[in-house]
């Protein structure tokens, strides 16, 4: 089996639900494979669960086994709501802001956002490119 075709099966053990609030989110079926369970594990990092983790994680799984180039999978919101929406749903993801501001020096506070999102994209989009390699 490649890494796409392990992508594919793990993609369909996916489901998009919708919360009270009418707010989208996704979750693994309830038989979902324990390799997957593993690989979200692994993507969290210390982080709890979380739902853009876990959209995150989807979007890398689903982009890998369309095989869309990585740069697409890992671009940030476009709109400035969305953005710090992300950024409030964590105390965590300060960090992201912070690596963002040290490493890149951002030409404004909206450049900073999506520098900060693209961060955690990428290190999602990694852990679960890595445990793919791993699997297959």
């Amino acid at each position: 089996m490649t890494i796409q075709e392990k992508a594919e099966v793990f993609e369909r053990q996916f489901v998009l639900k919708n919360r009270d609030n009418g707010n989208a989110f996704y979750c693994l079926i309830d038989n979902a494979d324990e390799d997957l369970r593993d690989l979200i594990h692994s993507a969290h990092d210390d982080m709890m669960p979380d739902d853009y983790k876990y959209q995150f994680i989807y979007d890398a799984i689903s982009g890998i086994s369309k095989d869309r180039h990585y740069s697409e999978v890992i671009s940030a919101d476009v709109y400035t709501s969305a953005l710090t929406a992300w950024l409030n749903s964590s105390n965590g993801r300060v960090y992201y802001l912070t690596e963002a501001l040290e490493g890149f020096q951002p030409s404004d506070g909206f450049n900073a956002l999506t520098i900060a999102q693209e961060i955690e994209k990428e290190e999602v989009y990694r852990s679960v490119l890595s445990s793919l390699e791993q699997l297959v």
